[in-house]
């Protein structure tokens, strides 16, 4: 029952904050008070919000630019392997073309094939880096496995353009 009568009580004043304006008579002073200003304060009062309302405007939508460039400059960003290629990124991928040229020469030895049968499959040569990132103590979860995929795919054009070149060389000089 309590329950009840206060939900009344916070309903009766809704109501009356809602309905107030039609039950005073607030709404006939204002009517007044408009018809009796000059239309050069009218006007200035319009000009004064507008400007407001442009002000507000700006404001929000500054502040929602500042936002998403926080937000974009503290996004994570992984590294790159492209951005610094010293002496760590270069021996890696020199390491991996002379380890895939070295197998597909030894494979060559062997019997005269196709080019494309001597390469090292793309999982070879994903874990020829592999092997030299750990031995660069590097970890390679921290780069981008994007660009990894495309180091891989580098080692093995160079790798095939190699051969190609040693090929050349062996049926010139053969």
């Amino acid at each position: 029952m309590r329950v009840t009568k206060i939900c009344f009580l916070v309903l009766f004043l809704l109501l009356s904050i809602l309905l107030e304006p039609y039950l005073s008579n607030d709404i006939a002073e204002k009517n007044k008070m408009l018809l009796t200003l000059s239309e050069k304060s009218l006007r200035e009062k319009k000009k004064k919000k507008a400007i407001i309302a442009v002000a507000g405007t700006v404001a929000a939508i500054l502040a929602i630019a500042i936002a998403g460039i926080g937000i974009h400059r503290l996004k994570r960003k992984r590294l790159s392997i492209w951005n610094d290629l010293g002496s760590d990124a270069d021996t890696i991928l020199n390491n991996a073309i002379a380890h895939g040229i070295w197998n597909a020469k030894n494979k060559f030895k062997k019997e005269v094939v196709n080019i494309d049968r001597l390469l090292p499959s793309i999982g070879e040569i994903k874990e020829l880096v592999r092997e030299e990132f750990n031995y660069k103590n590097l970890d390679m979860n921290k780069f981008d496995q994007k660009q990894i995929e495309e180091l891989c795919n580098f080692t093995l054009y160079s790798v095939r353009q190699s051969m190609l070149s040693f090929q050349r060389n062996v049926n010139f000089y053969s």
